[in-house]
């Protein structure tokens, strides 16, 4: 297993995790800081409740293809044997850390959503 591809593949999940899906589709598309309405979470549930489905339904395929993605890109970079140990405890740890910046985004202020979507896209691409 490759140490340097390993933290990299960490770093990368934990950044697409940052990306706050919710906030940002509210502000650009309504002006609003979703975080400041509803349950204040900065997720799918609070987007569709407070800025409708034609919003949500997005933000929630966007915060599962982070879940997705994190734990794709172990693989993509090769950081470990195919089909090894390794490998999947790898995804698991990028999977979290995808679900770590969901919850703790860097892009927002260390205030995000719950990472329920974003912890569904890790099991299911698990």
């Amino acid at each position: 297993m490759n140490i340097t591809l390993s933290v990299l593949s960490f770093a990368v999940a934990y950044f697409a995790g940052s990306i706050p899906s919710a906030v940002w589709a509210g502000k650009i598309f309504h002006g609003v800081d979703v975080r400041e309405h509803g349950s204040g979470n900065a997720g799918a549930t609070n987007t569709i409740r407070v800025l409708g489905w034609k919003t949500g339904i997005p933000v929630l395929a966007v915060d599962i293809l982070k879940g997705v993605l994190a734990v794709l890109i172990p693989v993509l970079l090769k950081a470990a044997p195919p089909d090894s140990t390794q490998m999947l405890a790898l995804q698991i740890a990028c999977g979290m850390a995808a679900i770590t910046g969901h919850i703790f985004p860097l892009f927002a202020g260390f205030r995000g959503g719950k990472g329920v979507a974003t912890a569904f896209g890790v099991l299911l691409a698990i």
